[in-house]
């Protein structure tokens, strides 16, 4: 059983749902795993990009995301940040923040 389908199982019985319910439903969808229906094939997780981001005066900010935006919000009272770089494909988070110098 999948995190997904637990996690669905959880929502389920914090619902209110029977006992006798969730029973049922955690028996139907052990046998459906069981006999291969419901497995579905795991896409890969999407690659680290390492972000750096020119901010206002010379300021910079560097992490790591699966997904560069080309802006950051700036707070209240500050400037937002255009980003300057960013290199993908990185296997991890780990890798991608080793990436940066330090």
């Amino acid at each position: 059983m999948d995190g997904q389908r637990m996690d669905q199982i959880t929502r389920a019985l914090a619902k209110g749902v029977t006992r006798r319910g969730a029973v049922k439903g955690v028996a139907i969808a052990l046998g459906l795993s069981a006999a291969g229906v419901a497995s579905s094939p795991t896409a890969a997780a999407p690659p680290w990009c390492a972000c750096t981001y020119a901010c206002g005066a010379g300021g910079s900010v560097e992490f790591c995301a699966h997904h560069c935006r080309p802006r950051l919000p700036g707070t209240q009272g500050s400037t937002s940040c255009t980003l300057a770089t960013a290199t993908c494909d990185f296997p991890s988070e780990q890798a991608c923040y080793a990436s940066f110098p330090i």
